[in-house]
C-alpha cells in the first residue's frame, strides 16, 4: 500500500480513471452531481500526493527527521543522494498535489453546473 500511496503517476492514473467514470454516469444518468461528488475523491487524492513524504517516510520517522539537525558530509554518501532524490520527487508530488487539490475543488463545486455546459 504504502508504494501505491508514494506513485505520483498511479494516483494521478487513478483519479483520471474516477473522473472519466463519473462523467460517464453523469453523461447516462443525466445526473451531474455525480460528477460533482467525483471532486471530493480527487481533493482526497491531492492531499495524499501533497503529503508523499509524510507517508513515504511514516509519521514517526518523519517528525524524527524533522527534529534533527544533520550538517552533511563534504562528499555526500550514496545515502544522502538517494535521499535528496526523494525529497525532489516529494516536491514534485506536493507541486502537483496542489493543482489536484484546485481542479478537485473545482469540480466538487461546480461539477453539477457542467451539464449547462454540455446542454
Amino acid at each position: 500500500m504504502k508504494k501505491i500511496l508514494c506513485n505520483t503517476i498511479i494516483l494521478l492514473g487513478i483519479t483520471v480513471i474516477i473522473e472519466i467514470f463519473a462523467i460517464h454516469c453523469s453523461l447516462k444518468t443525466h445526473e451531474w452531481h455525480w460528477f460533482g461528488r467525483s471532486g471530493s475523491i480527487v481533493v482526497l487524492f491531492g492531499g495524499i500526493l501533497s503529503s508523499r513524504r509524510l507517508f513515504r517516510m511514516g509519521l514517526k520517522n518523519f517528525f524524527k527527521h524533522e527534529t534533527t539537525v544533520n550538517g552533511g558530509n563534504f562528499i555526500p554518501k550514496e545515502e544522502e543522494k538517494k535521499a535528496e532524490k526523494q525529497l525532489r520527487k516529494d516536491i514534485q508530488a506536493a507541486q502537483i498535489g496542489i493543482y489536484v487539490i484546485i481542479v478537485g475543488t473545482l469540480i466538487w463545486g461546480f461539477g453539477d453546473l457542467f451539464s449547462q455546459i454540455i446542454n
